[in-house]
C-alpha cells in the first residue's frame, strides 16, 4: 500500500520527534505549517489545476497538532486493540524492542538485543540503567514481569503476545478463576534488578516482534493498583510524551517529558483534537489548526493538482485488511 505525505523543512524536523511505531500508521496525509485559505481553479494546459490560498502563520508554541477520528477507547497498554489507541499510548509507553526506520529490530528500554539460547526457547534481556517512568521511579526488570503477566488477566485483550512463554497458557487459564490481574508466569524470571529472563514452551521465531508492540511496555504496578480500571484514562509510562488533559470525546494534551532517557523531545507537546468526519478536520487544517491530517480519497486528488501539490508526499507503507464473520447472528450461515 501507499501512504501519501509532504513535510515541509519545519514539519520534517518536528516529525522525527514523533514515535517512530507511526511508521505502521497508513495514512493519506497533507502536512504543512501553513494553511490554506480558499480555493479557485486555473486552466493550466489541458489539466485543471486548482490554487490553494495560504492564509495563516507558522505557530511558534511547539505544539503539534493532530485531527483523530475517535477519541481513543484505552490507553492501558494490555487493552489496547485499535490504531487510535496505539499511536497515542506508543508516545507515553516504551517497549523492551521497537523498530529502525528499516523496520528491523532495535533496543529500546533493552540495552541490546537479547542473548538467546541454542535451542531458542530462552532470551535474556539487561534492562537499561537510569530510564525512570513519568513520575521518578527508575525502572527494574521487576516491572517488566509485572507488566508481561498482566497480559494474562481476564481483561487483557492481546493475552496472545505471551502464550508463547512457559507456563503463560496455564496462567491465562487460571486467571479466568481467580481473576488475578498479573497472575505468575514460570517463564518469565527477574535475574537482577535488571536482569530479565523469558523462556518459551518451544521455540517460536516471531516471539521476539512481540516485544516491540505497545502492549508488552512497561507499566508502574503501584499506580496500576491505585487507580485499578481507571489506569487507562491516567496511563504513566517511560515514554517521550506525558498525559497532561484528557477531554473525553473532545481532546487530548501531551506534554513533553523533560526526563526522557533518550532526551527532552523537541516538541512541547501533541494535542489530538476528536473531530469524526473528515471534512470537519479538513476545515479545521485551512483554519490552520492542525500541522498533518488524514486526507480521503475526495480530498487528495484536488490537493495533488493544486498550487501546493508539493505538499503531497507518497510512500510505502503496511496495512492489514480483513473480513469479519458473525458467528452469534441467529440465522447466519458462518454461526456456529
Amino acid at each position: 500500500m501507499k501512504s501519501v505525505c509532504v513535510l515541509s523543512e519545519e514539519n520534517r524536523r518536528m516529525s522525527k520527534c514523533l514515535s517512530r511505531t507511526s511508521v505502521f500508521m497508513s495514512w493519506l496525509v497533507i502536512l504543512s505549517m501553513v494553511a490554506p485559505g480558499c480555493t479557485a481553479r486555473m486552466e493550466s494546459g489541458t489539466d485543471t489545476v486548482f490554487e490553494i490560498e495560504s492564509i495563516s502563520a507558522p505557530r511558534s508554541d511547539g505544539i503539534f497538532r493532530i485531527p483523530l477520528m475517535t477519541n481513543p477507547p484505552d490507553l492501558d497498554p494490555i487493552l489496547v486493540s485499535d490504531t487510535t489507541s496505539d499511536g497515542v499510548a506508543s508516545k507515553i509507553f516504551n517497549t523492551l524492542l521497537d523498530y529502525d526506520p528499516e523496520l528491523k529490530l532495535e533496543p529500546c528500554l533493552a540495552v541490546s538485543m537479547p542473548e538467546i539460547s541454542s535451542d531458542g526457547t530462552q532470551y535474556d534481556f539487561t534492562i537499561r540503567a537510569g530510564v525512570r517512568f513519568s513520575h521518578g521511579r527508575a525502572i527494574t526488570a521487576a516491572d517488566f514481569k509485572y507488566s508481561l503477566q498482566r497480559l494474562a488477566s481476564v481483561r487483557s485483550k492481546r493475552p496472545n503476545l505471551i502464550e508463547p512463554i512457559l507456563g503463560a497458557s496455564e496462567a491465562i487459564e487460571s486467571a479466568r478463576s481467580s481473576q488475578e490481574d498479573a497472575p505468575e508466569i514460570a517463564g518469565i524470571e527477574v535475574l537482577g534488578d535488571l536482569q530479565l529472563r523469558i523462556t518459551l514452551k518451544k521455540p517460536y521465531a516471531p516471539f521476539i516482534y512481540h516485544l516491540a508492540m505497545v502492549n508488552t511496555a512497561v507499566v508502574p504496578r503501584e499506580l496500576v493498583e491505585q487507580h485499578g480500571h481507571a489506569f487507562s484514562r491516567k496511563p504513566t509510562g517511560t515514554g517521550s510524551f506525558v498525559l497532561e488533559k484528557w477531554k473525553e470525546g473532545t481532546s487530548l494534551l501531551l506534554k513533553a517529558n523533560p526526563d526522557y532517557f533518550e532526551g527532552a523531545p523537541k516538541l512541547a507537546g501533541i494535542l489530538y483534537r476528536v473531530i469524526p468526519e473528515p471534512l470537519a478536520q479538513l476545515e479545521e487544517y485551512k483554519a490552520g489548526n492542525f500541522e498533518v491530517m488524514a486526507v480521503t480519497q475526495g480530498v487528495f486528488p484536488k490537493w495533488s493538482r493544486s498550487n501546493r501539490a508539493d505538499e503531497v508526499l507518497s510512500w510505502p507503507s503496511l496495512t492489514v485488511q480483513y473480513y469479519g464473520f458473525n458467528l452469534e447472528k441467529q440465522g447466519s450461515p458462518y454461526a456456529g
